[in-house]
């Protein structure tokens, strides 16, 4: 527990109304507390207390409020105050909320993400929970030969890493059209399908099902369905190694290394577009790192 900091309610100017004549400036404070409370609340405390303290000053003005609907004539008032209250009351943290999930617009990115004009293969990231590598696979044992590899290996317990699970999400967009999960949770079908809308510039992405929807009926189910090599499922779980050699022109990817738990994007890689035609190596596809983070 400790004292409410900085928790204060400027009034200058503010204006308010009541149904009646019997307003003064005991009432008009009495208004204006409450105003200050829920502020604190807004600002993340839950105030045990309901004192506040200040100085107000309040003009009130009455005047007849003329109703057209049914013609008639009520009192009202309405005060003008200058002057500021402050909330003085113990107060505690307010209890930690999860993160909201993020619609789901199907949006385009808001421009072009900075690329490489050279092939960048192979990167390495390191970031606190963990370092990343993406290369094109040639001779990779257990990966198809000339695919893109993405493989996550998470560090030992760090002060610095709040998460304890990873995996990774891929976004996919066919021309000018909207984003969508790479994977066929929304809607598999024989030699196809399609994941749900999505929208790689979300911060946190929906990594977790709806209370009471069994996994496998997950429409919205974010995870990349497919490993290194060829092995696409209906209902993907998380991978922290995964690869793709696209097929699809006119293609572009969003690749992002996302903790289970919390949604929350750790890496975020763009690579694309895919010409039509003949498709190069992937070396030659424009790529780079993106927000978020």
């Amino acid at each position: 527990m400790s004292l409410c900091q900085g928790i204060s309610f400027d009034v200058t100017n503010e204006a308010g109304s009541w149904g009646n004549f019997g307003i003064n400036q005991k009432t008009a404070f009495a208004y204006l507390q409450s105003e200050v409370i829920n502020t604190a609340r807004k600002s993340g405390f839950e105030c045990e207390g309901r004192e506040c303290v200040g100085d107000l000053h309040a003009l009130c003005e009455g005047y007849i409020d003329v109703t057209p609907t049914y013609r008639t004539q009520k009192p009202w008032v309405v005060c003008t105050y200058s002057g500021q209250i402050a909330l003085k009351c113990r107060c505690k943290p307010a209890p930690a909320r999860h993160p909201k999930k993020p619609k789901k617009t199907g949006k385009s990115m808001p421009s072009n993400p900075p690329t490489t004009a050279t092939d960048p293969y192979p990167v390495t990231k390191t970031i606190p929970c963990g370092t990343i590598i993406i290369a094109i696979a040639h001779d990779l044992p257990g990966a198809t030969g000339g695919s893109i590899i993405f493989d996550f290996t998470p560090a030992a317990a760090s002060e610095l890493c709040d998460c304890d699970e990873f995996g990774w999400i891929q976004h996919v967009k066919r021309g000018n059209g909207r984003w969508r999960y790479d994977n066929r949770a929304a809607e598999a079908a024989p030699g196809g399908g399609f994941g749900a809308l999505s929208d790689p510039t979300q911060s946190v992405q929906p990594t977790q099902p709806p209370a009471g929807t069994p996994f496998d009926d997950w429409k919205e189910n974010p995870w990349y369905g497919a490993g290194p090599t060829d092995n696409f499922p209906d209902n993907p779980t998380p991978q922290i190694r995964i690869g793709d050699k696209p097929t699809d022109r006119n293609t572009s990817y969003v690749t992002q290394l996302v903790c289970v738990e919390t949604g929350e994007v750790l890496f975020s890689w763009f690579w694309g577009p895919i010409p039509t035609g003949t498709i190069p190596p992937l070396e030659k596809i424009p790529a780079g790192q993106i927000p978020p983070p």
